[in-house]
C-alpha cells in the first residue's frame, strides 16, 4: 500500500517592517510609527500661509527679472539691426552717388518744369514724381522714419538728367540696386506729424504701445490693400522706428549731416540727435541720454 506523503506550503505574507521614531508628546511610551505629517511634523495653517507668500514673493521678483532681460536682449538687437541699417544706407550712396533725402531723390514740384533743366548745367533740384506720393507728398516722403528707397525703387521724372539712377546701370555700375533691406523687414508706421501716415519704415527694439496722439501706431499691412484686416494686421505694440536724418548743407553751408538713431530702451527720442549740426551731438535732452546715433 502506496503511502503518500502531503506536503504543507504556508503561504503567509513577510512581517511588515516598520520604521518607529522617538515623540514623547505624541505617545506615552515613547515611540511612534513615523509619517509625512502627524501631529509631531506638519505644518501649522500660519506656516503654510507664510510659505505661500514667499513664494508668490520670489514668482514676482524672477518675472520681473526675466522681462528687463528681455529688453535687454530686445535693446541689444535693435543696436546691431541699426547697424544693419547704416550698411544699408552707405550703400545706397555708394550705388548712386546721392543720400536719400538729396539731389534727385527729392520731391519734384513739376516734371514738366524740368525738361530744360539739363541744357542749363545748374542744379536741377528734386526728381520723385509728385504723382508717386500720397496725398501729404513731401511732408510724407521727408519724414524721418521714411526709409521708402531702401526697400523700393524710386519714381523719377523721366525729364530730370540724374532719372536713369532709379534702375541700375550695369556698364557704369551705377544706380539703384535694391531692395538695400529685407522686404519681409518693412512695416508702415503713422508718425508725430498727425497729416503723415503710413510712412514704410523699419524698426527694432523694446515694444510700446502708440501715443495717445495716435504716433507711432505700426501695421503689417496697408489699410488700402486687399485683404487688410485691422484686428490681424494693426500692431497693440511695436518698436519705435529707427530715424534717417539728413538735411543737405543749404547755401550757407549748414545743414545736418546724415545719421540714423535708435530711441533706446526709453522709447522716446532727443532733440539734439535729430537736430544738431553735428555729429555726434552734444545731447542734452533727458529724453535723448538713451537714444543710440550712427553717423554715416
Amino acid at each position: 500500500m502506496l503511502r503518500m506523503t502531503v506536503f504543507s506550503v504556508s503561504l503567509r505574507k513577510p512581517a511588515r517592517i516598520e520604521h518607529l521614531s522617538p515623540c514623547p508628546k505624541c505617545s506615552p511610551a515613547g515611540r511612534v510609527r513615523e509619517k509625512v505629517f502627524t501631529e509631531c511634523g506638519g505644518f501649522t495653517l500660519l506656516e503654510l500661509l507664510a510659505v505661500i507668500a514667499i513664494l508668490v514673493v520670489l514668482a514676482g521678483t524672477a518675472t520681473i527679472m526675466l522681462r528687463d532681460t528681455d529688453r535687454r536682449v530686445e535693446d541689444e538687437i535693435a543696436r546691431v539691426e541699426l547697424l544693419r541699417l547704416a550698411a544699408a544706407l552707405r550703400q545706397f550712396h555708394d550705388d548712386t552717388g546721392y543720400w536719400p533725402k538729396e539731389s534727385v531723390f527729392r520731391p519734384a514740384t513739376n516734371c514738366a518744369a524740368l525738361a530744360g533743366c539739363a541744357a542749363s548745367g545748374g542744379d536741377c533740384g528734386g526728381g520723385i514724381a509728385p504723382g508717386a506720393l500720397p496725398p501729404s507728398g513731401a511732408d510724407w516722403f521727408n519724414d524721418d522714419a521714411n526709409l521708402t528707397l531702401l526697400f523700393t525703387p524710386p519714381a523719377l521724372c523721366a525729364e530730370h538728367p540724374l532719372a536713369p539712377l532709379q534702375t541700375r546701370d550695369a556698364t557704369a555700375r551705377r544706380g539703384w540696386n535694391g531692395p538695400y533691406l529685407p522686404l519681409a523687414n518693412q512695416r508702415w508706421v503713422d508718425t508725430e506729424n498727425p497729416a503723415v501716415k503710413n510712412v514704410p519704415a523699419y524698426g527694432a527694439g523694446p515694444a510700446f504701445e502708440p501715443d495717445n496722439s495716435g504716433a507711432w501706431q505700426w501695421r503689417s499691412l496697408l489699410p488700402s490693400a486687399p485683404g487688410y484686416n485691422r484686428d490681424k494686421h494693426e500692431f497693440s505694440r511695436h518698436a519705435r522706428p529707427f530715424l534717417f536724418v539728413y538735411t543737405p548743407p543749404a547755401s550757407d553751408g549748414l545743414g545736418i549731416p546724415p545719421r540714423v538713431i535708435y530711441a533706446g530702451m526709453d522709447g522716446r527720442f532727443g532733440g539734439a540727435s535729430r537736430t544738431s549740426s553735428t555729429c555726434p551731438p552734444e545731447e542734452s535732452d533727458p529724453d535723448g541720454e538713451d537714444d543710440v546715433v550712427i553717423c554715416l
